[in-house]
């Protein structure tokens, strides 16, 4: 669980550095014209929407297996893996978590 929220706070330094960057180092100078109030807003909107979507995306649960989901559904010539830890059948693409203990 921590390295989740390590890796949560990698990625918000890494925005906020690149952030702080960009309208300090480029549009700090030039605050004073009408050009650069009116790029930082559209700017600011776009960020705040980019702050918006990650928080969205961290904190949506991300759902779990159906129960009538079997073997039978979908493509039978693919084949299927069984999940030991959840007693059910897992789609494609799907590995058992263990910190939510669900596929």
């Amino acid at each position: 669980r921590i390295y989740g929220m390590g890796f949560i706070v990698i990625v918000l330094m890494m925005i906020l550095g690149i952030h702080c960057s960009f309208v300090f180092l480029n549009w700090l100078p030039k605050l004073w014209r009408a050009d650069a109030v009116i790029i930082l807003f559209v700017y600011h909107m776009f960020f705040l929407n980019l702050l918006a979507s990650f928080y969205q995306c961290i904190m949506t649960d991300p759902g779990l297996v159906p129960a009538n989901w079997g073997f039978y559904m979908g493509d039978e010539t693919k084949r299927r893996r069984y999940c030991k830890m959840c007693n059910v059948w897992k789609p494609d693409r799907t590995h058992h978590c263990s910190i939510c203990n669900r596929c």
